[in-house]
């Protein structure tokens, strides 16, 4: 996937401190909620740790035309448009929603 632009300088000094990521694990750059409220709280709950997983819906993904994350795939993390942080994909599970396990 490509890197926008909007992130590009904070991919290129994650890359170069990570010892250089191959560009096609790049999945995407993103923020939590549709608010920046929202956005801000999630983000945080991340960079406390707490927050250590997330999930979509298959139908978001079939309707967009986008792949599901494979494990090692890197996600860009933003705040209220400020670029926070990269996160690998550790594991992608398909499951019923109305599973808890």
């Amino acid at each position: 996937m490509h890197i926008p632009v909007a992130v590009s300088e904070f991919w290129n000094r994650f890359d170069a401190d990570a010892g250089s990521i191959d560009p096609t694990r790049f999945y995407e750059a993103f923020h939590f909620g549709d608010n920046e409220e929202m956005a801000n709280s999630l983000a945080d709950l991340v960079l406390e740790g707490t927050k250590r997983a997330t999930a979509g819906s298959l139908w978001s993904f079939e309707y967009e035309g986008k792949a599901l994350p494979q494990p090692g795939d890197f996600s860009v993390l933003s705040r209220a448009g400020q670029a926070l942080r990269c996160a690998s994909s550790k594991q992608s599970r398909l499951t019923s929603c109305l599973s808890t396990k």
